[in-house]
């Protein structure tokens, strides 16, 4: 159910585990597969790519194209007189934009318009639902002549800016789905040619904006912050020789001052009904301490909680964080250009390693980033304790390195590899045969189907197989190199057929 700019689809058939052979999928299924595309909020139009062959060379392939032009049809065979049909968020985006300014100065000039697109900067005016639509346009337009130009590796003139725009264009759900997309387009090019003559002139401010992800308006605020939140992060190069009190505060004021940019403010979790509020502080160091904090929630509050962690720690911290890391590398590498995956670059961007893991303190939820490591990479480290654990292990090999260096990733995978996966390695070694033979626990002469999920329960030295919803299907002498928390990676199946369990797949 999340939402995601692009939804890869690669076959229009699943397997069915009733029928055991794979079936097409449904007009409903497809709709729901493409409805995921786009973000509301964060991005003006989503795409669903289905992988069709080009020129089919048999009968297989040519039936694929025609399951894919079929669900398309019955879709829209689907849709009645109330249905609005295709609709376009960026065509959408355009005419609330004009609705909004002609409301704004009671106006339907076209020329004016025109000539407002071409004379307003969102960032000097303030905000109304005209600026706030046209500074939602200007993110799209943005990113496209940045795009654009750093493709090209030079600033282009404005009729080549012009051409590249109409290309662009061409290729929106708006082009498609709008029957008026010329006049459209005309729009979309005229404010793309404004914001690169008059509104973002400097190829590194709009560059600069680009980089922090967030429309311009926030972009801005976000840069005019920028130097104080990077000058607190810098402080961080001696995270690991702190007091765990100390490293919670480097993070806690981190979090502070990122929140003074509007995206990415903070509001502490309201109470229910007349319920005191919950400072987020006090949730962060819940979240990040866990069992040492003082107050954790009650068993009504945890759900909440952990919804309010999710929002504003897990996306809207880390999406900032991740906005101003932009920057930074930016800043250090500018048109040489920045490989992610290269970890040695890291040192020259002039932040401290504690940086480059504090994604992953606040997704995993502690203050340690070998422990978040662990979790993250190594599948039989499964909770936070056992990580943080683990963890100590590495900082005794290590304990020669300055505290920066120690949280150097090559240096953290490299012993992870050494120590911890030739346990894993050994645990796959160890495991039972993959199918196991079982005795029935009740009559499946009547049953309409062999195959059935269970769940192992351990007891003494039985393994009872139930059916998700309690009841016993079968039971078995517990195999040889039995683990208890095979229960929490593993999926089995019954065959009542066959009498046997298998191990299926990684939960």
């Amino acid at each position: 159910n999340l939402p995601f700019e692009t939804v890869l689809i690669p076959n229009l058939q699943r397997w069915d585990n009733n029928q055991r052979y794979y079936v097409d999928i449904s007009p409903s299924e497809f709709n729901n597969l493409v409805g995921r595309a786009g973000r509301p909020g964060f991005g003006t139009e989503g795409r669903s790519l289905v992988l069709v062959p080009e020129r089919p060379r048999d009968r297989a392939e040519s039936n694929i194209r025609n399951l894919y032009f079929s669900l398309i049809g019955r879709l829209q065979n689907q849709q009645t007189d109330a249905d609005v049909g295709a609709v376009s968020p960026l065509a959408e985006l355009i005419t609330h934009l004009r609705e909004q300014w002609r409301r704004l100065v009671q106006n339907d000039s076209d020329t004016e318009f025109l000539t407002w697109l071409e004379q307003t900067a969102p960032i000097n005016e303030q905000p109304d639902n005209a600026i706030e639509s046209l500074d939602a346009l200007d993110n799209v337009l943005l990113a496209a002549i940045v795009e654009v130009e750093q493709i090209s590796a030079r600033e282009m003139g404005l009729n080549q800016l012009e051409e590249e725009l109409r290309r662009i264009w061409r290729q929106t759900y708006a082009y498609y789905a709008s029957s008026n997309q010329a006049e459209m387009q005309e729009l979309f090019v005229h404010r793309g040619r404004a914001l690169k003559t008059s509104i973002y002139r400097n190829y590194t401010e709009r560059k600069r904006l680009y980089k922090t992800s967030l429309p311009p308006r926030s972009g801005h605020q976000l840069l005019a912050h920028y130097s104080r939140i990077r000058n607190h992060l810098e402080t961080g190069g001696d995270y690991l020789s702190r007091r765990e009190e100390d490293k919670f505060a480097y993070i806690r004021d981190s979090t502070q001052r990122l929140s003074e940019v509007a995206a990415f403010s903070l509001d502490d979790l309201k109470g229910k009904g007349r319920g005191a509020s919950t400072s987020w502080e006090v949730i962060l160091r819940w979240w990040l301490c866990h069992e040492r904090a003082h107050f954790k929630p009650r068993e009504t509050q945890i759900s909440d909680w952990h919804n309010f962690a999710n929002k504003n720690f897990n996306y809207r911290f880390n999406w900032g964080l991740g906005s101003i890391v932009a920057i930074a590398i930016d800043e250090a590498f500018g048109e040489e250009g920045f490989e992610p995956s290269s970890l040695e670059n890291w040192p020259h961007v002039g932040l401290p390693w504690i940086v480059f893991w504090m994604k992953e303190l606040i997704v995993w939820g502690t203050l340690d980033p070998v422990a978040a490591y662990l979790l993250a990479r190594v599948e039989h480290v499964t909770t936070r304790n056992q990580a943080e654990d683990l963890a100590t292990g590495y900082y005794r090999s290590v304990n020669s390195l300055e505290p920066n260096d120690q949280l150097n990733p090559i240096t953290i995978r490299n012993w992870a590899q050494q120590a911890l996966i030739p346990i894993e390695q050994l645990d796959v070694q160890l495991r039972p045969n993959r199918q196991i033979p079982v005795s029935l626990s009740r009559d499946f002469s009547r049953a309409s189907k062999h195959v059935w999920r269970v769940i192992p329960i351990e007891v003494n030295n039985e393994i009872r197989w139930l059916d998700p919803a309690g009841f016993p299907l079968a039971f078995c002498q517990k195999p040889e190199n039995w683990r208890p928390e095979y229960l929490e990676k593993y999926d089995f199946e019954l065959d009542s057929n066959r009498q046997n369990v298998t191990w299926n797949f990684y939960l």
